[in-house]
């Protein structure tokens, strides 16, 4: 699984770091980072927790978590050099 933080207010997705807490346009994109692990991305939430020294996490926020499946066939690495 990935898992990638979505604003809900602008559709947006966290590029990571402590400054998406203020919804700049700057610490989002369409895009967003994608955060490779459960763990990852729970160490990066707790940043913002109550009681951390953070502001809360916003309600706004959603966590969204992708699973990778293999698509298409297999092509020989040789024809991608």
């Amino acid at each position: 699984m990935f898992y990638k933080i979505l604003n809900t207010k602008t559709g947006l997705y966290s590029k990571g770091g402590l400054s998406a807490i203020t919804d700049d346009s700057w610490a989002w994109s369409k895009d967003g980072k994608v955060w490779r692990n459960k763990r990852a991305l729970m160490l990066h939430l707790a940043q913002f927790k109550d009681g951390s020294g953070g502001p809360g996490i916003p309600e706004h926020w959603l966590v969204v978590s992708f699973k990778t499946v293999e698509a298409g066939p297999r092509v020989p690495a040789r024809q991608f050099a």
